[in-house]
C-alpha cells in the first residue's frame, strides 16, 4: 500500500516532464483505454439507460491502467509520481476497511456500503465550513447533535472572535480556530453526548500551519 510518504518522495525524485507534454499524454492514455475496456460495456440507448453490472469491473480496469501507465503530476516540482498496478490495486482494495470514530455509547463504525445494503448509513450534518456567527454558533449546533439520528457533526466555520476576524495567515485565525473547537464541544456538552464524534473541525483553519494547530485542539 502506498504511503504519504512514498509519495512525496516520488514527487522529488521522479521523471521530470513539461506540464503540457504530461496533459497530451494523459489525453492520449486515456482514450485507449477508454476504446480498451469501455466501450464494449457503454451504449448509450434510451430503453436501457442502467449499465450492464460488467461495467463496473470494466472501468476499475480502465482506471488502474490509465495510472499505472501515466501516473500523477506534481505541478510544483514538474515531475511524475509513478505507481505500479500492484500498488494502486492494494491501495484501492485497502482504503474500505472499517474504522470507529467517537467514544462510549455515541462510537459509529463507517464501513463500506454496497449495492443493496440495508444497513443505515451514519449521518453528519451541519453547516459544513458554512460561515456561523459566535451569537448563533452553540445553539444552533447543540440543535442538530440533539436528533438522535445524527451519529456526527460538520462544524460550520466561525467567522469573528473576541473583534478578531477569521482572516487567513493571522492571529485572528488561530483564535478563531481553537474558540470554534470550544465552541463544539460546549454544545456536544449541553446536548447531552460527551463522545459525538466531530468531523472537519475546526472548519476555521485555511492556512497549513493553523490546520497543524487545530490537531492540538
Amino acid at each position: 500500500m502506498i504511503s504519504i510518504l512514498d509519495a512525496q518522495e516520488r514527487s522529488i525524485r521522479g521523471p521530470l516532464m513539461p506540464e503540457l507534454e504530461f496533459d497530451k499524454k494523459y489525453q492520449r492514455t486515456l482514450r485507449e483505454v477508454a476504446d480498451k475496456w469501455c466501450r464494449q460495456h457503454f451504449k448509450l440507448s434510451p430503453q436501457e439507460l442502467i449499465p450492464v453490472p460488467e461495467s463496473g469491473d470494466a472501468v476499475y480496469e480502465a482506471a488502474l491502467e490509465l495510472i499505472a501507465r501515466v501516473g500523477l503530476y506534481h505541478i510544483n516540482t514538474h515531475r511524475v509520481i509513478e505507481f505500479t498496478r500492484q500498488e494502486i490495486d492494494e491501495t484501492a482494495k485497502n482504503c474500505g476497511r472499517p474504522y470507529t470514530l467517537g467514544e462510549g455509547r455515541e462510537q459509529v463504525t463507517i464501513k463500506p456500503r454496497f449495492l443493496g445494503d440495508p444497513s443505515i448509513p451514519p449521518s453528519f450534518p451541519g453547516p459544513g465550513t458554512i460561515p456561523v456567527s459566535e451569537e448563533f454558533f452553540v445553539a444552533l449546533h447543540t440543535s442538530i447533535i440533539k436528533q438522535p439520528e445524527v451519529n456526527g457533526v460538520c462544524p460550520g466555520s466561525l467567522v469573528k472572535v473576541g473583534g478578531f476576524e477569521n482572516k487567513i495567515g493571522t492571529a485572528g485565525e488561530l483564535m478563531n480556530v481553537f474558540h470554534e473547537v470550544r465552541l463544539v464541544r460546549e454544545a456536544i456538552q449541553r446536548a447531552g453526548r460527551p463522545g459525538f464524534v466531530i468531523g472537519e473541525a475546526p472548519a476555521a483553519a485555511v492556512s497549513p500551519f493553523a490546520l497543524i494547530a487545530a490537531f492540538s485542539q
